[in-house]
């Protein structure tokens, strides 16, 4: 029997706006119909909606989005995947406000600021080296930028890359 998922997949704020992206399947008998109402009901915009699964987002103020969110995992259990989207929030606020359950060992949300975004693209725009070569971007960003990169701050703009421009209009 397969579990029910009702999983965050991102959360994404802007200067303008501000989006959560929802994923629910595998869901049985007229859970799939009550989901649509209670999602339709807080203002979520469908992508598509089967029988046992549906896709969803919601975008507005940032504070109503948040909270919409912990409405949604406190009352209808919906939860992070172990390596979501969130762009644009503090790493501190993420670890307080969506990362409230996470014990010791358990893997954190990772996310960048803009300003570590911007030195990784000024490093590249620079074409000084090969941006897979991790330590020379680390170098280049903290030398010539002063900004202070990660090999995790590296990977993460690299696998979120095309997200990244669109937040930060880059």
């Amino acid at each position: 029997m397969k579990k029910k998922m009702r999983k965050f997949t991102q959360f994404i704020r802007s200067e303008k706006e501000t989006r959560l992206d929802v994923h629910c399947f595998n869901l049985k008998g007229r859970e799939g119909e009550e989901l649509y109402e209670i999602l339709k009901n807080l203002g979520f915009t469908f992508c598509y909606v089967e029988s046992d699964s549906l896709l969803a987002f919601l975008t507005g103020k940032y504070s109503y989005v948040k909270n919409i969110m912990k409405k949604l995992e406190k009352h209808y259990e919906f939860s992070w995947p172990e390596d979501p989207a969130i762009i644009g929030v503090p790493t501190r606020e993420i670890n307080k406000d969506f990362l409230r359950k996470s014990k010791k060992g358990e893997k954190r949300i990772k996310t960048v600021s803009k300003e570590k975004f911007r030195a990784y693209v000024k490093v590249q725009k620079s074409g000084i080296t090969n941006m897979f070569n991790i330590p020379n971007v680390i170098e280049a960003a903290d030398k010539i930028f002063e900004v202070e990169l990660t090999r995790g701050d590296c990977i993460y703009i690299m696998k979120n890359y095309k997200k990244l421009m669109k937040v930060f209009k880059e």
